[in-house]
């Protein structure tokens, strides 16, 4: 796509707990969609899931080292409209349309419920808008842990124990617990990212803060298997048909839980090794396991597959996929395409190109 300068309509914020980690990561992402010579307009989205136009600049340079939000009384409301022909912007106060360039494609780089759930790319397959990323329902699948691990474990993928906590109380769940592999363990909303709701537990005295904390952010709830284990990180990029692998990277946490107060306040003494040291084999299985998982669950553009290596016994166990895995400074996708020699602006151009070419391929199809 050199020197093809495409209208993106760069998505930022969301209805989620990761909204502070989208404006990080869509600041970085505007910035390598300028530096490959395409035009951008940032919609901000707020908590309520309102989109906004206006200025957003001054809040992604804030983004850069603040956690910030949009403010709900930002820029005007606008909504998108499909008339038959074309799908248009338009302010919700006067029904204008709005005055941009109309978008060629959407980066939606919205993490977590509302952006990352197949929601919002029902949204826009419905008002025929190419987007980046993983369609309805491989974005809806992967969102979910619980989803996840159920496809993972039909297609016979090793992983950590785990068990469906979502209507059982504490009392059920610590009998669950005992029955099933103990503490310590990891108590987690079923769908959201960036460590948000999840509590490591070691004894039943703090198994029912843990699910009080977890079902702020989701009524469904998953126990897993806690393991000294190594955590591996892959990044994944192409379409349905054939897709790229990177480098590996290693999560190294001394307090065992890389938790998002570790991630995004700065102080945190995590250290993100790239490129990871695996065994060739070891890599290789991780490797097919990834395409596996992409496969099945029908997964397009880009996604991060998350491993566990067990130090006792070297096993591989698959842990989860994010489908708009974060673009932060310190985010391992763009940091391990780096390492393969793609830098960002190659990076979000390949997206960009992926993108249009589903697009096309969808549109000779209903043709």
């Amino acid at each position: 796509m050199a020197g093809d300068s495409l209208n993106v309509l760069l998505l930022a914020g969301g209805p989620s707990g990761e909204h502070p980690v989208s404006l990080r990561s869509a600041r970085a992402v505007r910035e390598s969609l300028l530096a490959a010579g395409h035009s951008v307009t940032v919609l901000g989205v707020t908590g309520s899931g309102a989109w906004k136009a206006g200025d957003f600049d001054g809040l992604l340079e804030r983004a850069a080292t603040e956690l910030v939000n949009v403010d709900e009384q930002a820029g005007r409301t606008v909504s998108l409209a499909w008339d038959g022909t074309r799908s248009r912007l338009l302010y919700l106060d006067d029904g204008s349309s709005v005055d941009v360039a109309r978008p060629d494609l959407v980066f939606p780089v919205l993490h977590g419920p509302g952006g990352e759930d197949g929601s919002l790319q029902g949204l826009l397959d419905c008002n025929h808008l190419p987007y980046v990323g993983s369609g309805c329902a491989a974005s809806a699948l992967c969102m979910d842990k619980l989803l996840t691990k159920q496809l993972a474990a039909a297609a016979g993928i090793a992983q950590v124990q785990f068990f469906d906590a979502s209507g059982l109380d504490a009392d059920k769940t610590a009998s669950r617990l005992d029955q099933a592999f103990g503490y310590p363990c990891f108590v987690k909303p079923a769908n959201l990212g960036s460590s948000v709701g999840i509590s490591r537990v070691t004894s039943g005295e703090d198994l029912q803060a843990a699910l009080d904390e977890a079902r702020r952010w989701d009524q469904r709830v998953i126990v897993e298997q806690g393991t000294d284990a190594r955590e591996i990180e892959l990044a994944m990029l192409g379409d349905w048909s054939q897709v790229a692998i990177s480098p590996p990277g290693e999560i190294v946490s001394p307090g065992g839980f890389y938790d998002f107060e570790q991630k995004y306040s700065g102080s945190s003494d995590t250290t993100l090794l790239v490129p990871a040291d695996l065994e060739a084999d070891t890599l290789a299985e991780m490797e097919d396991i990834a395409r596996r998982f992409w496969s099945a669950a029908g997964c397009h553009g880009l996604c991060r597959a998350d491993f566990f290596v067990e130090k006792s016994t070297q096993r591989v166990l698959f842990n989860e996929v994010n489908t708009m895995p974060g673009f932060t400074p310190i985010s391992m996708y763009p940091r391990l395409w780096a390492e393969a020699g793609i830098q960002s602006a190659e990076l979000v151009d390949s997206l960009l190109r992926i993108a249009l070419e589903r697009a096309e391929l969808s549109s000779a199809i209903r043709a």
